[in-house]
């Protein structure tokens, strides 16, 4: 589906030799990542990568483990229903509004996508993921603006490539309406394999 807008696609990694105790503190390297249950979500995209749900990423269930900032769930759904034919929730963000979660990701998650709706109109939206961990710290973000409305799929985002020792890695993704309506997002998902 062609829509006519423009996207703008900033990612950056960095890596440091050190990191401060406040950064350190927010690891916790008791804590497994979830388990993992894959498909191909964004095939008819182009996309051929399994992709799996981030903690509650399809609003089906509720937004447990999602911080919420002038945003809640709506009777809404992206139309292609890649996570289910019975889905009907999605999240609003208001203007100025954000959606952060927080998850585990190892070091061959590198990527992330969803779903996305934009009023009449148009309107823009900003997604920005950080990482520490005890080997370093880094970002990444994808931002967009349309004047087009209706729904719409995000390209890949990036997912900073900082590990531990271990292999995994916190991050912290955030999804903010950067616009002046509202703007409803669906199927937050992460692909689990690094293109080899």
């Amino acid at each position: 589906m062609h829509r006519s807008f423009m996207r703008i696609l900033t990612a950056s990694a960095i890596a440091t030799t050190s990191i401060v105790a406040a950064n350190a503190a927010t690891i916790n390297a008791d804590m497994p990542c979830q388990a993992r249950s894959t498909h191909q979500a964004f095939k008819q995209w182009g996309d051929h990568g399994d992709y799996f749900l981030a903690q509650n990423g399809d609003f089906e269930q509720g937004t447990a483990g999602w911080t919420l900032d002038r945003a809640k769930r709506v009777n809404d759904q992206a139309p292609w229903k890649v996570n289910g034919n019975r889905h009907s929730k999605a999240l609003e963000l208001r203007p100025g509004g954000s959606a952060t979660v927080r998850m585990c990701v190892t070091e061959i998650e590198d990527v992330m996508r969803f779903f996305y709706e934009t009023p009449a109109g148009g309107g823009g939206l900003t997604t920005k993921i950080t990482a520490a961990t005890t080997n370093g710290s880094g970002s990444s973000s994808w931002a967009m603006s349309t004047s087009s409305s209706g729904w719409d799929v995000t390209p890949t985002i990036r997912i900073p490539s900082v590990r531990d020792g271990d292999g995994r890695v916190w991050i912290t993704i955030e999804i903010s309406n950067s616009g002046i309506r509202p703007i409803i997002i669906d199927d937050v998902m992460v692909d689990p394999w690094r293109p080899r």
